[in-house]
């Protein structure tokens, strides 16, 4: 194999807020494929439509069934060779979607590091980032024993 692409790679682009068009756009320039998969609140908005194949709208209030959907429907015609998300509240959206249509890249599992506060403090810690002192609120004698070691803000 020569490494040589039979056919342009199609990126996927997740975004549900109103950014990314560098990203668009120099992905155009390397000669991608642009499919935007958006909510029905940006459907007009100023995209740099000359540089976007196809448009994927979902509704305002979809859950990431709903995204999965929409891109499984839109991979039974057209091949999506990469999946990004545009904007960290989309990150897990885009992990999901790859795990769903077996596409390369971040899992749901490692996509939680940049979402969950407390996942980042473990994969922190596991580094050898010193952490600041905190505790889970789930259970209350460890929030009583932390509020005992700590001494309130103020």
């Amino acid at each position: 194999m020569t490494g040589v692409r039979s056919h342009p790679q199609t990126i996927l682009c997740i975004v549900s807020f109103y950014k990314g068009h560098d990203f668009i756009r120099e992905c155009r320039s390397q000669g991608c494929r642009v499919v935007l998969m958006t909510r029905e609140k940006l459907r007009n908005a100023e995209w740099p439509l000359e540089c976007i194949d196809y448009l994927i709208v979902v509704p305002d209030k979809s859950e990431i069934e709903d995204y999965i959907f929409a891109a499984n429907d839109f991979s039974l015609s057209n091949r999506i060779d990469i999946v990004v998300a545009l904007e960290e509240g989309d990150v897990i959206t885009a992990a999901r979607i790859r795990a769903h249509l077996a596409i390369a890249g971040m899992t749901t599992s490692t996509a939680r590091t940049f979402r969950d506060k407390l996942w980042m403090r473990i994969k922190a810690g596991g580094a050898g980032i010193s952490q600041p002192r905190a505790t889970l609120m789930l259970n209350y004698q460890d929030v009583g024993s932390s509020c005992n070691r700590s001494r309130p803000p103020g």
